[in-house]
C-alpha cells in the first residue's frame, strides 16, 4: 500500500535487463497499477508509458494535506473551519488555473458592477476592461470594479460513474429499474454556496487533469487555498439505504424503495476544481439590503467562456435589479442558492445510455417506448434539484467523510480509467435494452426470433465479463468474504 504524500514526477529509462528500471527501481510488469519498493523503502507507482523505453514514475513522500489545506479566506466561508487531519487521497488530481487573478478580476468586473449598482462611469470601464487583450496590462486610467477580498481556491469534487438498481413504482405499477450514471458531479465539501454550485461543465468530460502536488498550491504568484473533502462519494447511496422509510416519493407518479437501492458497479474520481472568488462592496447598499456581494468563477480553461456565478440574491436586491428588466434580458436562473451569470445550464447529473431501464413483470410495449423516457426525465430533475441546495449537501456530509482511498472504487481520473468504463457501460447499456425489450414485447411465436435475441444476449454477457474492471471484481470478492458495517467508514 502506498504511503500518502506529495507526488513528484520523474522519468526513468529502462535498463537492458527486461523488467528493470535504471537505479534501484524494479518493475515486475508494464502496467499502470503495479507497485515496487526501492532500497530506501520508498514506494513508487508505475504509470503510463509516455514514450518507448520511458516510464512516468510518481514518488510519494510526505503528506501534502494537513497544514496545506487551510481555512479559506474567501468571504463565502460561513461554516466552521475544516481540517484535513489524517485524510489520505493518493489518487487526487487537479485542474490547473488557466488564467491569472488579474484576468479573472477583469472578467468578473462587469457582473460585479451590475450587482453592486455602480455608477455609469464605473459600469462602462468594467465592461470595457474585459474587452482588452489579456496580454495588455490594465491602464491606470481605467478604474473598473475591483473586489475588496479575493482568493484563488481549489474546490473538491467527486465525479461518479455507476449503475444503480432499485425497485420503483410508477403510476401504481411496481417494477425493477436500472440507471447508468456517467460523470455525475457531487461536491466534495459542504461549504455553503459553493457546494450548491454546478461546477462540472460537460467540456471537462474526458479531459485528464494533473496529479495533485504542492506546486499547484501556488499559481500565477497567487497562493491557492484548498477546501478539504468532507463528503464521502458513497454517501449518495448510503443516504438512501440507511433511510427507514419503506418508500420515498420522487414525484406524484414515481416513488422507489430505499432499501432496494444497489450499485452494480460504482467508481468515484476525486478532483480539485480551480475557482477565483471575490467579495465586492455594494455602492448603494440601501437598494440591495446588503453591503457585499460574492462572485466566483471557474478557472479551468482560458478557451471556453468562463462560468461566472454569484450567491443567491435577496428579494430587495432582485427587485432593484429587475426594474429595468435586466434580469430578464440576461436570462438569469433565479430562485436558486447560486445564480449563474448568465445561466449556462451545467448538468450535475448525467444519466447515460438509453436512460432508465425498466423491467416490468407485465408485457407492455409502453415500458420501452414511453415510460423510460418519462422516468429518466423525472429522476434527472429530482436529483438535480436535490444537489442544488447546500442544506441537502450537508446531509451527505453528516454520513461521514472518506478517510483514505484504500477502497478500490476510488479511482484516479485518467484516460485509461475512462476507456475501461466507456467499454463496460456500452455493453451494459445494450444488455439492459435487450432485457427491457424481452420483457416488453409480446411473446414471440417464431423460434428464430427467440434464438437471435438469446444469442446476442449471450455474446453481450460474455463481453461484460471480459470488460468488468478488475478493481470492481476485487471489491465484490472482498465484500462477499467479509461484511463491512459501512462503505464510508
Amino acid at each position: 500500500m502506498l504511503v500518502s504524500g506529495r507526488c513528484t514526477v520523474q522519468c526513468f529509462s529502462t535498463c537492458k535487463t527486461a523488467g528493470r528500471l535504471s537505479g534501484s527501481y524494479c518493475l515486475t510488469q508494464c502496467q499502470r497499477y503495479n507497485f515496487c519498493k526501492d532500497s530506501r523503502t520508498m514506494l513508487t507507482r508505475i504509470c503510463r508509458i509516455k514514450q518507448p523505453g520511458m516510464f512516468l514514475v510518481r514518488r510519494y513522500t510526505a503528506a501534502p494535506y494537513g497544514e496545506s489545506y487551510k481555512k479559506l479566506r474567501g468571504p463565502f466561508v460561513r461554516a466552521p473551519a475544516f481540517k484535513m487531519d489524517s485524510q489520505t487521497l493518493r489518487v487526487l488530481i487537479a485542474f490547473p488555473f488557466k488564467f491569472s487573478p488579474e484576468e479573472a478580476q477583469r472578467k468578473m468586473a462587469a457582473h460585479a458592477a451590475l450587482l453592486c449598482f455602480c455608477d455609469n462611469a464605473t459600469m462602462a470601464t468594467s465592461v470595457v476592461i474585459d474587452l482588452l487583450p489579456s496580454f495588455l496590462s490594465t491602464p491606470s486610467f481605467l478604474e473598473y470594479k475591483r473586489p475588496t477580498r479575493f482568493s484563488a481556491v481549489y474546490f473538491p469534487a467527486w465525479i461518479l460513474n455507476a449503475e444503480i438498481e432499485a425497485k420503483v413504482t410508477y403510476k401504481g405499477y411496481q417494477q425493477a429499474a436500472s440507471a447508468i450514471f456517467r460523470n455525475t458531479y457531487i461536491p466534495g465539501s459542504h461549504v455553503p454556496t459553493l457546494s450548491a454550485a454546478p461546477l462540472w461543465p460537460r467540456t471537462l468530460d474526458g479531459k485528464e487533469p494533473l496529479p495533485f502536488d504542492e506546486s499547484l498550491l501556488r499559481q500565477y504568484e497567487e497562493e491557492v487555498q484548498c477546501i478539504p473533502f468532507t463528503i464521502s462519494p458513497f454517501s449518495v447511496v448510503d443516504i438512501a439505504t440507511t433511510s427507514s422509510a419503506e418508500s420515498l416519493e420522487i414525484s406524484p407518479d414515481l416513488s422507489f424503495s430505499p432499501s432496494s437501492v444497489k450499485p452494480t458497479i460504482f467508481s468515484a474520481f476525486p478532483v480539485l476544481l480551480p475557482l477565483y472568488v471575490g467579495q465586492y462592496t455594494v455602492d448603494q447598499p440601501e437598494k440591495a439590503n446588503t453591503s457585499t456581494v460574492t462572485v466566483f468563477m471557474q478557472a479551468h480553461s482560458a478557451d471556453d467562456s468562463p462560468g461566472i456565478m454569484t450567491e443567491g440574491l435577496s428579494a430587495e436586491h432582485l427587485a432593484a435589479l429587475a426594474s429595468p428588466n435586466i434580469l430578464k434580458m440576461l436570462e438569469l436562473n433565479l430562485g436558486t442558492e447560486v445564480v449563474e451569470l448568465p445561466s449556462r445550464g451545467n448538468d450535475r447529473v448525467a444519466i447515460g445510455g438509453r436512460g432508465v431501464a425498466l423491467f416490468s413483470p407485465e408485457r407492455a410495449i409502453k415500458t420501452v417506448n414511453e415510460w423510460p423516457q418519462r422516468i429518466t426525465k423525472i429522476v434527472y430533475e429530482w436529483l438535480e434539484d436535490k444537489l442544488r441546495y447546500s442544506s441537502n449537501i450537508e446531509k451527505l456530509a453528516s454520513l461521514g467523510k472518506l478517510k483514505s482511498d484504500d477502497d478500490p472504487r476510488v479511482r484516479e481520473m485518467t484516460e485509461e480509467e475512462t476507456e475501461v468504463l466507456d467499454k463496460y457501460f456500452k455493453i451494459r447499456d445494450n444488455i439492459l435494452f435487450l432485457k427491457m425489450l424481452g420483457k416488453a414485447l409480446p411473446a414471440p411465436e417464431e423460434e428464430p426470433v427467440v434464438n437471435i435475441i438469446s444469442s446476442k444476449f449471450t455474446d453481450l454477457e460474455e463481453g461484460q465479463k471480459q470488460a468488468t474492471p478488475h478493481w470492481w471484481i476485487e471489491h465484490e470478492q472482498a465484500s462477499s468474504s467479509k461484511s463491512t458495517p459501512s462503505d464510508s467508514q
